[in-house]
């Protein structure tokens, strides 16, 4: 009797302990699914708010929304239905309303500018067009607006702001000239900030270019992040007069850190950026070539960059092909010279600007009889509605010594042509630095959108 009472009692054990284990079994599968379902609805939440869309009395601006939680709450906000606010000037420098809730904060005292977003007090949103000193929790900046065009939308009466979550699908309907460029883009946006990543910086690449019958060089800027197993669009970059492959990118230069505290800032793509050497032949006799030399020799990376650089550079990265993600851009002398390479290559590149660009594109008056009024094409190829630039964009400075006429020669040209360009006349820039990091902060801001 002994024996059955202990074999009994050992089954009930074992009947217990299965039923345990299958408790437990279907405990974990129900965890793991609820887990599943919550990652999934996470997902499914970020694609739905990946872009909130913010409009004063119906018109967008480009905002930079800051990373944190209430900016997050904002976006759940507008998630399902736009949300409208109205808003009342105070003070003369902002323009206050009530969100309607409390959003999480984390006020810090903070001197504001125009274009700054702030949450104030927890539930009220505040647009400056001026300056105050107060405690705020920072949402965004308004981008694309300088401090008079913020003025302008804010400072004529109340307005209505609107959030809205911009689905991916509207993404491809951006219009670049749908906005007006900056031209007071703050100077941090071009020094090294703390915690940017701003990429890695490939010097003095070697290719052989058929073109100049020698090898040539050229610097690379990869994206913070780059990834051989994803695909970026690539922009080209022409240096000024006597310039080298290394001016614009290298170690510290300012076009370097600017794309890298731009693309932190969600205001530029990923992309490639390759700093094109002008030189184009052969590199022992460079030294020896006079001012009237270098400006002929320069003509020739017209060729170069589409017929030996682009297929170098489409080897050895990973590198989205297509005009849809090709541009090039140049200052100076090399904005002469991406205006010839993107027009004769239309092909090729589907963005090009020029930055106070030389004579020597079409047929001017300016310095005529000159070296530097040789032109590359006895007039401005014609595009077709298939080749046509997405976006063609000029600048220059109002005290700029050498180049105002050309500039906006070549964009009457183009426009009776019926090529529809962005051409800049900009007080107070001359032909410098300064107006090169405006142009080139413009440019990354709407490219391959």
């Amino acid at each position: 009797m002994k024996k059955v009472g202990l074999l009994v009692a050992i089954m009930i054990v074992c009947v217990a302990v299965t039923a345990c284990g299958c408790q437990n079994n279907s405990e974990d599968k129900a965890t793991s699914n609820d887990a599943n379902e919550n990652a999934s609805q996470a997902v499914d939440n970020a694609d739905a708010m990946k872009n909130l869309k913010m409009t004063i009395n119906g018109t967008e601006v480009n905002v930079a929304w800051e990373d944190n939680e209430s900016v997050d709450a904002l976006k759940q906000l507008a998630k399902e239905n736009p949300l409208t606010i109205s808003m009342s000037m105070y003070g003369g420098f902002e323009q206050v309303g009530s969100i309607g809730q409390n959003l999480p904060r984390n006020d810090v005292q903070t001197t504001t500018s125009a274009g700054d977003i702030m949450l104030y007090s927890g539930n009220q949103l505040t647009v400056f067009y001026g300056s105050n000193s107060w405690a705020y929790t920072r949402l965004g900046r308004i981008t694309d607006k300088s401090e008079s065009q913020m003025k302008e939308l804010l400072g004529n009466g109340d307005v209505t702001i609107t959030f809205s979550i911009l689905k991916e699908s509207t993404t491809s309907n951006y219009d670049p000239y749908g906005t007006q460029n900056r031209y007071d883009v703050e100077d941090k946006m071009f020094e090294r900030q703390s915690g940017v990543d701003y990429g890695r910086v490939e010097k003095d690449v070697s290719y052989y270019s058929t073109v100049a019958g020698d090898y040539k060089q050229c610097n690379i800027l990869l994206p913070a992040g780059y990834n051989e197993n994803e695909k970026y669009p690539v922009m080209y970059v022409f240096h000024g007069f006597d310039g080298s492959h290394s001016d614009q990118i290298n170690d510290g230069s300012f076009l370097t850190l600017l794309y890298g505290n731009m693309l932190q800032k969600g205001l530029t793509v990923p992309m490639i950026i390759v700093n094109v050497d002008m030189y184009t032949d052969k590199q022992s006799e460079k030294s020896a070539k006079s001012e009237e030399q270098l400006r002929y020799i320069y003509d020739k990376a017209i060729d170069d960059v589409a017929i030996d650089l682009m297929p170098f550079i489409e080897k050895t990265y990973s590198v989205k092909t297509g005009r849809e993600n090709t541009a090039v851009a140049g200052l100076s002398e090399g904005g002469a010279k991406s205006l010839c390479t993107g027009f004769k290559w239309l092909d090729k590149f589907g963005y090009i600007a020029g930055f106070a660009p030389d004579t020597g594109v079409i047929p001017t008056e300016f310095y005529k009889g000159t070296f530097w009024n040789t032109p590359v094409f006895d007039k401005f190829p014609q595009p077709t509605e298939a080749n046509t630039p997405y976006y063609l964009y000029m600048s220059v400075g109002d005290k700029d010594p050498w180049n105002i006429d050309c500039t906006l020669y070549y964009r009457d040209v183009l426009g009776q042509m019926g090529v529809k360009n962005q051409t800049d006349y900009v007080k107070g820039y001359g032909h410098d630095e300064p107006f090169w990091e405006q142009c080139f902060y413009n440019f990354l801001n709407k490219i391959f959108r």
